[in-house]
């Protein structure tokens, strides 16, 4: 299917910018994508996970973070993302995961 690994952190170049995004579950056609906000000119090897930031910064709305999306698998794939690093999945992460395949029981 793919090399893509869950918990993988991986740069990709995205409108001329460096992003970096976390792996937390891929499926058959779709990649589930934690975006950070932060951008680097140059394509980042290594990344303290705990410094990059996927929330929304309320002074430029075009530099936002994602906590979950889900993604084209073949699309993300052609982004030719590099892997960096892995990390562990919180519990947070799988649940939004979760949510999207299964529904939001609790709504």
């Amino acid at each position: 299917m793919t090399d893509l690994i869950a918990g993988g952190v991986y740069s990709v170049l995205w409108d001329g910018d460096f992003r970096v995004v976390k792996v937390l579950a891929v499926d058959e056609s779709v990649v589930h994508l934690k975006i950070y906000r932060n951008r680097f000119e140059v394509r980042p090897s290594d990344v303290d996970i705990s410094a990059l930031k996927w929330d929304i910064d309320m002074d430029d709305l075009s530099n936002i973070g994602i906590g979950h999306i889900p993604v084209s698998l073949s699309g993300f794939l052609e982004e030719k993302p590099t892997f960096i690093r892995q990390e562990m999945i919180t519990p947070e992460e799988l649940e939004a995961v979760n949510n999207w395949r299964y529904g939001d029981e609790d709504a």
